[in-house]
């Protein structure tokens, strides 16, 4: 008789947890941004990243869409 599930090996990209992003929030003063390549990432995934990491480092950011790059700027 198989198993309906077997248990096997897993792979090195199970303790992978998503993918890591050096954007500089850290160094950001108010009224300063940095662009990002439209095509480095999506901007539903980006809005994510910029609204975890204003929480976490207490900071407001904002996101533009230019044509051809993403703009994140801190505000406050």
């Amino acid at each position: 008789m198989t198993e309906r599930y077997p248990i096997s090996s897993s792979s090195p990209k199970l303790f992978q947890v998503g993918r890591k992003y050096d954007y500089p929030f850290n160094s950001l003063q108010i009224g300063q941004s940095f662009p990002i390549k439209k095509d480095e990432v999506k901007l539903e995934t980006l809005r994510s990243i910029v609204s975890k990491a204003g929480k976490k480092l207490e900071m407001k950011f904002r996101v533009i869409s230019h044509d051809d790059c993403y703009e994140v700027g801190r505000i406050a």
